[in-house]
Order: structure tokens, then C-alpha cells, then sequence
């Protein structure tokens, strides 16, 4: 789960959409922005935006998808992501208030 500030922090823009807006961070709203590869999987070329889609028995819409980043150094895909606000995250799928990571950005 991510909030308003994640895609500055990680330097990813939007192709299309809109970001989360604080009302629907701070709600747990269940909208999302995928990336390339996802959109790709499910809507070959089309758009997605407005679309729902399932992750791990949660259902978001689609309101942005993200710039391609193509793979790190690792061969990690980044655009095989789906991203929902923070609260959504810890509610519906993962079930706690728990956080994983922190990125920081200067």
C-alpha cells in the first residue's frame, strides 16, 4: 500500500489517470494505478482506466497507469505492480496495520 507521496519518492509518473487523492488515502478507497506489464496482461493495448480488477480477492478500479520502468539490475519487473492506498493494503489484504518498508526520497 502506498499514499500520495510514493510515486514522488520513487520517481514513477503517470501515462494516464490520476494519483490516489487524500480523501481516498486516508478512506482506504478500493482504486488502484498498475503498471505497464499488468495492463498489458489483462487489457493488451486498451485502457484501463475505470476497469476493475481482482487482487487477492479484492476488487479496485483502475485510475492511472504508471510510466514503464522496465527491470532493475536484479531482473525485477517494476512494472508488474498494482498499487492501492496504504489503508486499502492493511484492511483488505493484508489484514493488519503492520508496514513493511519506508521509502525516502531527497
Amino acid at each position: 500500500g502506498t499514499d500520495s507521496t510514493y510515486l514522488d519518492a520513487r520517481d514513477w509518473k503517470l501515462v494516464s489517470g490520476r494519483p490516489f487523492s487524500d480523501s481516498e488515502t486516508r478512506a482506504g478507497a478500493g482504486v488502484c494505478l498498475i503498471g505497464e506489464t499488468v495492463r498489458q496482461q489483462f487489457f493488451g493495448a486498451g485502457d484501463p482506466e475505470g476497469e476493475v480488477i481482482r487482487v487477492n480477492r479484492t476488487s479496485c478500479r483502475i485510475i492511472g497507469l504508471l510510466e514503464p520502468k522496465g527491470y532493475t539490475g536484479f531482473g525485477q519487473d517494476q512494472d508488474n505492480v498494482v498499487l492501492m492506498p496504504l489503508a486499502a493494503y492493511q484492511r483488505r489484504i493484508a489484514g493488519n496495520r503492520d508496514i513493511d518498508s519506508i521509502y525516502i526520497a531527497a
